[in-house]
């Protein structure tokens, strides 16, 4: 099924993302609007840095990595911005 922001799901593992990838294991990326997902970046796959490898019901794997969220002003510049590993 689809991960949205709240699904519940169990850490299984550390990883780093090449290693999770060649283990089946999904790397997290964000939906666009026409429904497909962002291409992960190969600066992304180069990282040699363990993060989360996260098993959701029915037995999907994700390796959760941190992206950047941004809010926005009126004139268009960064008024806050956070870290986060997210999920999806």
């Amino acid at each position: 099924g689809e991960l949205v922001n709240g699904s519940v799901g169990r850490v299984v593992s550390f990883s780093a993302p090449r290693e999770a990838r060649s283990h089946g294991a999904d790397i997290a990326r964000t939906q666009l609007a026409d429904g497909s997902r962002e291409k992960i970046p190969e600066q992304v796959l180069e990282i040699d840095h363990p993060f989360p490898v996260v098993e959701f019901p029915g037995g999907r794997r994700t390796l959760c990595i941190p992206a950047t969220f941004e809010v926005m002003n009126g004139e268009g510049r960064v008024e806050a911005a956070r870290d986060q590993v997210r999920p999806w």
